[in-house]
C-alpha cells in the first residue's frame, strides 16, 4: 500500500510559536483512577493545553468511558502463550526465558490473575501486543497533530507495585527509545515530533502495609524492581526527561493508601506539571537538567513543595 502525503494530518514543525501537547499514557488500574481527577482539573482551568489520554489495561472493567480518548484493552488468555511458544523466533529472547521460569503460572486463568502482581507475566503480554500498542499510540498522535501541535511530550503514569502498571510502564519507556517501535508508532512523522517522556510513579508503600504475607512482598518487590529497571534503562541511554516518584504521604499528612487516593495524587500531579510545563522547564534547565549532563540518573524522588504549593507559576492543586 502506498501512503500518499495527503493521507497524513498536516504537520508544520516550523510553525511559530511552538505548541506543545501531551500524550498521557495511563497504564494499569491506579492510572485509571487518576483520569477523572486529571480531567476535572483540565475542565476547571478551561482546557488550557492539548492532550490525548490513552488508557492501557488488561482488565476491561478498568476503563473510564468518555474520559479516555484512546482505550487500549489487551485481553489476556492462554492463547497468548500458545502463539508465543509456536513462534518463539519472532519474540525477544527474554520472553522464552520467562515462559520457562514461570511455566507454573501460564494456565489461562493463572496468567490473567497473576499479572496483577507478577511483572514478568506482563512482559509476555507486552511482547505479544507490541504492534497493537504502537498502532494505538499512532492514532493518538494523529489526533494531536490535527490540532496543530508542533511537539508531543509522552507522559507515562502508573503505580509501581502492581504487575500491569509497573511492568508495562517500564516497557513503554524502553519502547519509546527503540527505533523499530518508534518507526512503527510514528509511521511518516519525523522523530523530532516526539519529545523525551515524563514518568509519574505512585509508590504503594501504605497500600502494601495493609496487605499480608506474599502479596505484600510482591508489591514491594515490584516497586523496587521499577526503580532498578528504570535506572538501568537510563544508564543505557533511554530517552527520559524526569521520573517523579510520588510518596505515600503528602505535606498535610494524608496517608495515600487506597487505589482512589493514589489515583487522585497521580492525576493531580500530572496535571500540575503539564499545565505549567513550559515555565517549569525553564527553571529546570539550570537545575536538574544541568546536573543530568554530568550524571546519568535523571530521577527526581519527589515533586518539590514549590511546584505543588502553586509557587514558581504553578497552579495550586490540592493533592490531599
Amino acid at each position: 500500500m502506498i501512503i500518499k502525503p495527503t493521507m497524513l494530518p498536516k504537520l508544520n514543525l516550523n510553525a511559530a510559536p511552538e505548541r506543545i501537547a501531551f500524550l498521557n499514557l495511563l497504564i494499569g488500574g491506579t492510572a485509571g483512577h487518576c483520569l477523572p481527577h486529571f480531567c476535572a482539573n483540565s475542565k476547571q482551568d478551561g482546557d488550557q493545553f492539548p492532550v490525548v489520554n490513552v488508557q492501557v489495561d488488561t482488565d476491561p472493567s478498568a476503563f473510564t468511558g468518555s474520559l479516555c480518548d484512546v482505550p487500549l484493552y489487551l485481553p489476556v488468555n492462554g492463547d497468548i502463550v500458545s502463539v508465543i511458544r509456536g513462534n518463539a523466533a519472532l519474540f525477544p529472547a527474554h520472553v522464552g526465558k520467562i515462559l520457562i521460569s514461570q511455566s507454573h503460572m501460564l494456565a489461562a486463568g493463572d496468567i490473567r490473575n497473576g499479572m496483577r502482581t507478577t511483572r514478568s507475566l506482563s512482559q509476555i503480554v507486552w511482547s505479544y501486543y507490541e504492534e497493537a500498542i504502537a498502532e494505538a499510540l499512532r492514532q493518538a498522535c494523529d489526533r494531536l497533530v490535527k490540532l496543530g501541535v508542533t511537539a508531543i511530550v509522552p507522559v507515562i503514569g502508573s503505580s509501581t507495585g502492581g504487575g500491569t502498571g509497573s511492568a508495562f510502564s517500564v516497557m513503554m519507556l524502553d519502547a519509546l527509545s527503540d527505533r523499530r517501535f518508534m518507526a512503527s508508532m510514528l509511521l511518516g512523522y519525523p522523530t523530532k515530533l516526539l519529545l523525551p517522556p515524563l514518568m509519574f510513579a505512585v509508590e504503594p508503600v501504605a497500600y502494601a502495609r495493609e496487605k499480608d504475607g506474599m502479596q505484600r512482598k510482591k508489591i514491594l518487590a515490584n516497586a523496587y524492581a521499577y526503580r532498578l529497571e528504570t535506572d538501568e534503562l537510563i544508564k543505557r541511554g533511554a530517552r527520559c526527561q524526569y521520573i517523579f516518584h510520588l510518596g505515600f504521604a503528602n505535606d498535610t499528612g494524608t496517608c495515600i493508601r487506597t487505589g482512589d487516593q493514589m489515583g487522585q495524587v497521580l492525576g493531580n500531579s500530572m496535571y500540575t506539571i503539564e499545565r505549567n510545563y513550559l515555565e517549569l522547564k525553564r527553571d529546570w534547565v539550570d537545575g536538574p537538567d544541568d546536573a543530568a549532563a554530568t550524571d546519568y540518573a535523571r530521577v527526581t524522588n519527589s515533586l518539590s513543595r514549590e511546584v505543588l504549593s502553586g509557587r514558581n507559576g504553578a497552579s495550586s492543586v490540592n493533592l490531599s
